[in-house]
């Protein structure tokens, strides 16, 4: 197994679209109809990054194979925050160790802490065993709106939908 850690140009444009895509398929294991960002907003997040932080994109390929993605971000005197995705058929083989060396290879010098921005009780564990803050815990999910409330199968209980835009 040859495992390789690129690092993702913005400015190709392909290559920004499967980085992208990388991390939506990774969200997305074990989870239903999850939200994520659209290629269009990654294109125009990182092809006008904020002149004041440092990002990585990276992308990880097992022989030539992309198999998952991390995102990085730190701004000054802040710590990083990273999003680490590893593909299903390839978790528990090191990926997102991999990744998460590279992240923190690039942030040595920029920030003293990682933490990691999560989705899963999976991604916490590996957070937590790798030594990182959890400093998010998101729970995006896309609902068909609108909803019928009064129905108990629509609404997952200790849920109070307010409102919508």
């Amino acid at each position: 197994m040859s495992l390789r850690v690129s690092t993702v140009d913005p400015q190709q444009v392909a290559q920004l679209r499967r980085w992208n895509g990388l991390l939506r398929d990774g969200y997305a294991v074990g989870r239903q109809r999850v939200w994520a960002r659209s290629d269009d907003a990654a294109i125009a997040q990182f092809q006008n990054p904020h002149p004041t932080r440092r990002s990585v994109l990276l992308l990880a390929e097992i022989d030539g194979v992309s198999v998952g993605a991390a995102e990085a971000h730190a701004n000054p005197e802040e710590p990083a925050d990273v999003e680490i995705a590893v593909l299903d058929g390839f978790r528990r083989q090191g990926v997102g160790r991999v990744l998460l060396g590279a992240v923190r290879g690039t942030f040595r010098t920029v920030a003293s802490t990682i933490r990691a921005e999560t989705y899963s009780e999976a991604g916490v564990a590996f957070a937590l065993s790798e030594g990182l803050d959890v400093g998010v815990r998101e729970s995006r999910q896309v609902l068909d709106l609108p909803i019928a409330l009064e129905s108990p199968n629509r609404t997952p209980s200790g849920v109070d939908v307010l409102s919508w835009t």
